[in-house]
């Protein structure tokens, strides 16, 4: 909010910028956000102008990231179903790839704070990105996120809730373990 206690950056215009800001191809922070801002002005033109800085953008996102990723990650997985159609099954099962990898990040105080590093010395600070993905479709299913020296197991498990009925996960050796496989087979 403004001083003026009008409000700049709606749940819709967050989520929008994001989205804008994730596919832009400018080469700085500073011109992805005007040129997703120009972009939201004009899909949203009668209503209220989203806010005019980057910071107060990046501060409003924060803020709201936690709860509008679960109701957008509930909205995909919806989606997901839908857009599958007759592929939604093989053989009487939803097939769900998983895997996970290590993202480099820039280096700066807080990103190695907030993430560390788990590769070799003088290594960037990296996010470990666990991601389930529908096979017939190639459409991401869910993600979980957690600092360099997260667990693929650790995510997973974090995200078995969201798995549909009848899933059956392809995953690589990471994904092994006694405490793993419990959890997935009381899930049903």
């Amino acid at each position: 909010q403004v001083p003026s206690g009008r409000v700049c950056w709606t749940p819709r215009l967050l989520a929008m910028g994001a989205f804008l800001m994730s596919w832009a191809d400018a080469a700085t922070l500073k011109d992805r956000f005007e040129s997703m801002r120009r972009t939201l002005v004009a899909m949203y033109s009668g209503r209220k102008r989203p806010g005019e800085t980057y910071e107060g953008f990046i501060a409003a996102l924060a803020g709201a990231s936690e709860w509008m990723l679960d109701l957008i990650g509930a909205h995909f997985r919806q989606a997901v179903q839908e857009v599958a159609g007759a592929y939604w099954e093989y053989a009487g099962w939803v097939l769900l790839g998983a895997d996970g990898s290590r993202i480099e990040c820039p280096m700066t105080a807080a990103n190695e704070q907030a993430f560390g590093c788990a590769g070799k010395r003088k290594t960037t600070p990296q996010q470990f990105i666990t991601v389930l993905f529908h096979v017939g479709t190639g459409l991401l299913w869910a993600w979980k996120r957690g600092p360099a020296r997260s667990s693929e197991r650790g995510h997973l498990l974090e995200m078995l809730t969201w798995l549909p009925k009848k899933a059956l996960l392809l995953a690589d050796a990471g994904f092994t373990g006694y405490e793993l496989l419990k959890a997935i087979l009381q899930q049903g």
